[in-house]
């Protein structure tokens, strides 16, 4: 799936395990923002939670699970 610049922020801050509230906060963006990219994240992705996500985009190359989190 093609993920724009900012949606791949969000799931690499996905995948360090912050919440809606911290991913904000790092992005300096609303709550409501930072949800509507996590909802495209997972509508990219085929998934239906964080979980989900997160399988799918190591198993796609896009996140490193064998890299520490942050």
């Amino acid at each position: 799936p093609r993920l724009s610049d900012r949606e791949r922020q969000v799931l690499d801050l996905l995948a360090e395990g912050l919440g809606v509230a911290a991913i904000a906060g790092k992005l300096y963006i609303s709550e409501s923002t930072a949800k509507t990219h996590i909802a495209k994240v997972y509508e990219k992705l085929g998934a239906a939670n964080r979980a989900q996500a997160l399988v799918s985009a190591m198993r796609m190359g896009l996140i490193d699970a064998s890299a520490p989190p942050h």
